[in-house]
């Protein structure tokens, strides 16, 4: 069985309902009873196998895929230092967290550019104080790639205080790996370990850590991006994640 979520944490949103919140709780006790007959599960988060209630011998932990067709360190030199989000724009990714931290620094040579749908009264009123923020709505897959391909800094600022943290693992991650593109993230518990040398992980606050990521010398920002990319390039493609499953079901390539 493939786990890339928990029955519990998912849908979210509608648990403010009260009848959502009834049903959702016979849906997730029928689940975990209908995986006892499971012999190995994939997971995307080391903390699943023990809420799921399985050895972790029975368990392969797979975050996700790169799709490494397309990677590109090309980049476009400008005046202007571009920090990009590209994705869901709700408060519950910490977009609010993101817009605040952004405003909170002064430097004119920086513009944020927010790519997705959500919260869109919200962020057009955050352009309408501060005309350093650039929203452009919805995106092409295309589009919001060459963003991130472009952009001097990537952010994910998804609240690492919710626990359903411990059992995600944010695809974006990898897909801003994949740009060459230094990326900045909250210290989510559900990345690897192996994840942590490649990104620029917030440790007090996300307005500290930009404008320590903004300073940081521009041949070692350049070097993070392009360290990151190869290794997702080497480490998370198709071949070497099937790999990690085949072998937990003990088979060998």
């Amino acid at each position: 069985l493939i786990v890339p979520d928990l029955p519990e944490f998912m849908n979210v949103g509608g648990k403010k309902r009260r009848l959502f919140g009834i049903l959702k709780k016979i849906d997730t006790k029928k689940l975990y009873k209908k995986i006892k007959g499971i012999d190995y599960f994939v997971v995307i988060s080391k903390y699943m196998p023990e809420k799921l209630g399985v050895h972790k011998n029975r368990c392969v932990v797979v975050e996700g895929i790169a799709d490494i067709n397309g990677a590109n360190t090309a980049k476009k030199v400008t005046d202007i230092k571009n920090i990009v989000y590209t994705g869901a724009l709700s408060e519950e990714y910490g977009i609010d967290t993101l817009v605040k931290s952004f405003s909170a620094l002064k430097d004119e040579d920086i513009k944020l550019t927010l790519a997705g749908s959500g919260s869109r009264e919200y962020i057009e009123n955050a352009q309408k104080n501060d005309n350093r923020i650039d929203y452009l709505g919805t995106v092409s897959n295309e589009t919001a790639r060459e963003l991130q391909r472009g952009a001097y800094l990537l952010v994910n600022p998804r609240n690492s205080s919710d626990e359903y943290t411990k059992y995600s693992f944010p695809s974006k991650i990898l897909e801003y790996m994949l740009s060459g593109t230094p990326v900045v993230t909250m210290d989510l518990k559900g990345i690897p370990e192996e994840y942590y040398e490649h990104l620029i992980i917030v440790e007090n606050s996300l307005e500290e850590t930009l404008k320590s990521a903004l300073n940081m010398d521009m041949e070692e920002l350049t070097l993070k991006g392009k360290n990151a990319m190869e290794f997702v390039k080497s480490e998370k493609n198709a071949f070497v994640q099937a790999k990690k499953i085949i072998e937990v079901l003990g088979y060998e390539i």
